[in-house]
């Protein structure tokens, strides 16, 4: 969860630098970050997960 929660804290700062960037977004990287944490720590939480079925 720790993983998730960065990737937002990521996001929404990253999003805030590219919206005051002229008043356009210039790059997508806050999303890239949350998507990449959210796909992250869903994958870390399955494989804990399955493997305490074991």
């Amino acid at each position: 969860m720790d993983e998730i929660g960065s990737g937002v804290m990521s996001f929404f700062s990253k999003t805030k630098q590219e919206a005051t960037c002229f008043g356009r977004a210039t790059d997508t990287g806050g999303v890239t970050d949350l998507t990449e944490s959210i796909v992250g720590g869903a994958l870390q939480s399955f494989a804990k997960m399955s493997g305490s079925l074991k």
